[in-house]
């Protein structure tokens, strides 16, 4: 049985995992808008992580709204991220057998302490999709 082998002196080089330029850690707070909304994020190589919670004036969908949750994301160069807020309050919906969520999905470009892009948000009560916008955010640390 003859067996054959590779060249080289050995040695391997491993694969390194991908360091984020940018580290998020911190209370970040939306600008302009019209609404509110702040992360508190922590950051672990180039994964984010946090909770979230908003309000909007004028939600085209619920009026009036306001919601708790998490956010999650990934950065390499821009922020890929996530929001869901389950149970939102809601002004026009008052009634507890409408289950509403918001679900947000963007990538914001990073400078410094300022992060700006588009985001797509996704309004639903009970599993029925009642619209979805597309806006642009920023959110600033403090």
């Amino acid at each position: 049985m003859n067996l054959a082998g590779c060249g080289g002196n050995g040695s391997r080089t491993l694969p390194t995992a991908p360091v984020a330029a940018s580290d998020l850690t911190g209370t970040w707070t939306q600008v302009g808008g019209g609404g509110t909304r702040t992360w508190s994020l922590t950051q672990g190589s180039i994964q984010v992580g946090g909770s979230a919670s908003f309000s909007q004036d004028n939600n085209p969908n619920f009026g009036p709204v306001s919601g708790r949750g998490g956010v999650v994301g990934v950065v390499f160069g821009t922020l890929m991220f996530s929001e869901t807020y389950e149970g939102v309050s809601r002004a026009s919906f008052p009634f507890p057998q409408y289950d509403c969520y918001v679900d947000t999905n963007g990538q914001l470009t990073i400078s410094g302490d300022t992060m700006t892009g588009s985001v797509t948000e996704t309004d639903a009560c009970n599993g029925v999709r009642l619209g979805q916008f597309t806006q642009t955010l920023t959110m600033q640390r403090k």
